[in-house]
């Protein structure tokens, strides 16, 4: 089965977003701020990744810069979530 890693430090989107990906048959891993998103992508690569831009401690962005530049994770597709997207967050995610 596919695994996904949900790195969103709002539980209620957790909630959510870990209900239809399970319902999508995703084994589901989940992280509440940057720094644990890294570290759990590091010690297990998952298949996918959803990250909020907005965490605590380390931005979404600075965790997908890391997770890029790591040759264990660098390929993983990482998909980027926020509910507060503000100009130019776009082209930073990119």
């Amino acid at each position: 089965m596919k695994r996904v890693l949900i790195v969103e430090d709002n539980p209620m989107n957790m909630v959510l977003i870990s209900e239809v990906m399970a319902d999508m048959e995703f084994d589901v891993d989940q992280a509440a701020t940057g720094e644990e998103g890294l570290r759990i992508a590091l010690e297990s690569p998952p298949d996918l990744i959803l990250l909020d831009l907005r965490l605590p401690g380390i931005s979404g962005i600075e965790a997908v810069r890391r997770l890029k530049s790591n040759p264990a994770t660098a390929a993983v597709p990482t998909i980027a979530l926020t509910a507060q997207a503000m100009v130019g967050d776009r082209e930073e995610a990119l």
